[in-house]
């Protein structure tokens, strides 16, 4: 099961979507990771559980389906976040004596937790690293983006047969532009005014030159 149709219900996510549009993308992401979790079973059965987690790449894609699992239990139940009460587990049962499930199942959810539960989306990005087993020409560009930061141990850097390292330079390159660009931005704009966050104007406390490090974010951002 290739994962190349799951990108696009990612990148099209936008603050202050309609709940229609949540709901579509919800939709899609739990119908692809009941497809991945199908692989993982069908997988299992086929070489066995020994030999299904001898491949490091098997090891991934089962861990990643756990992820996934939970974060659809958590979007649904609620835990950490909002819930719908006719669809939470412990609706049915409200104020009957269940305290067992009462920690793994709140009811009514808690509207903040302690730990954001938020991270466990990252699962849904990470099946997009199958794509590096399945795809020849990704493994080729991640081969060559590994190799040219290697340097040969018996041949110097300024022998005519050394391969070409040209991103190490090119990363400094952009870290000089950054360095050239945070000064200049520091004696321009160092000494206007930080505005209130309410108030419309894109110098705030965040967004500003007045230090170094506060420079150098404004430009990576």
């Amino acid at each position: 099961m290739r994962p190349c149709p799951h990108p696009p219900t990612l990148s099209p996510q936008f603050y202050d979507a309609s709940d229609t549009y949540e709901n579509v993308l919800k939709m899609f992401n739990n119908v692809f990771t009941s497809l991945f979790s199908l692989e993982c079973l069908l997988k299992i059965m086929a070489f066995g559980v020994l030999n299904y987690f001898r491949d490091a790449w098997n090891i991934f894609d089962f861990v990643t389906v756990l992820g996934s699992i939970t974060d659809i239990l958590v979007t649904e139940f609620g835990v950490g976040g909002r819930c719908c009460p006719l669809t939470h587990p412990l609706a049915p049962f409200s104020g009957s004596p269940f305290p067992l499930l009462t920690p793994f199942f709140p009811y009514p959810p808690p509207q903040n937790n302690f730990i954001n539960l938020s991270f466990l989306r990252l699962f849904r990005a990470a099946r997009l690293i199958k794509l590096l087993r399945q795809g020849y020409t990704i493994r080729i560009l991640l081969w060559t983006f590994v190799q040219s930061f290697k340097v040969h141990p018996k041949i110097p850097p300024t022998h005519p047969g050394t391969p070409p390292r040209a991103l190490p330079y090119v990363c400094l390159l952009i870290a000089m532009l950054f360095f050239i660009y945070a000064i200049i931005g520091m004696q321009v704009f160092g000494n206007i005014g930080i505005e209130e966050e309410d108030d419309e104007s894109a110098i705030t406390q965040h967004n500003n030159f007045r230090t170094f490090f506060q420079a150098l974010m404004l430009l990576f951002r």
